[in-house]
């Protein structure tokens, strides 16, 4: 079966006969995707052209964590991240897929230039329904107003960042998520 073949297969398990299904799905789609990084670039990002827009944007947030992972303010390209705040501003923006966004753009604004975080503003956020853009602007305005805690987000995900996406951990405090890893 192919890759677009069992997407279709997921995206019909994740709508169910009654109501969205994340629980049913997510962990099939992080199992797949580590199967496609692992098979090379070229399948990563097949596969990621293909769940864009899939199951309401349920998977998003962690092509998010993925791409935040490996972000450097100084060198890293920043296509990947406004297509995905864009397929994101766009999908559903069901509550869930908010609050597991949330700890990251936090963490991304933090550590983005203020430049490229305008810059990301005037071409997605702009563009997107009011809600969306209050939303944005929210988390913009709370990393301006309250840095330590954006540090302390920057310091969770650099601890976290080379494992699987774990939004549970990501909203410990960092002496319990010291704790957590600790015991791993």
């Amino acid at each position: 079966m192919g890759l677009k073949e069992r997407l279709d297969e997921l995206e019909d398990k994740y709508f169910g006969e009654f109501e969205e299904n994340r629980e049913s799905v997510l962990p099939e789609l992080q199992q797949l995707y580590g199967d496609t990084i692992r098979a090379g670039q070229e399948q990563r990002d097949e596969f990621e052209d293909e769940v864009w827009e899939r199951m309401g944007g349920v998977f998003l947030p962690y092509l998010f964590w993925y791409e935040l992972s490996t972000f450097d303010p100084e060198k890293s390209e920043r296509k990947g991240i406004q297509r995905i705040l864009r397929a994101f501003a766009n999908s559903s923006f069901e509550d869930e897929e908010k609050k597991k966004f949330k700890p990251l753009l936090i963490t991304y604004f933090a550590m983005e230039k203020e430049f490229e975080v305008d810059r990301l503003k005037t071409k997605v956020i702009d563009h997107t329904h009011k809600t969306v853009q209050e939303w944005f602007v929210g988390l913009m305005n709370f990393r301006e107003k309250n840095r330590t805690s954006a540090d302390m987000y920057i310091e969770k995900f650099s601890l976290l960042k080379s494992y699987i996406p774990d939004f549970e951990l990501f909203n410990l405090p960092v002496t319990k998520l010291k704790e957590r890893l600790a015991e791993v």
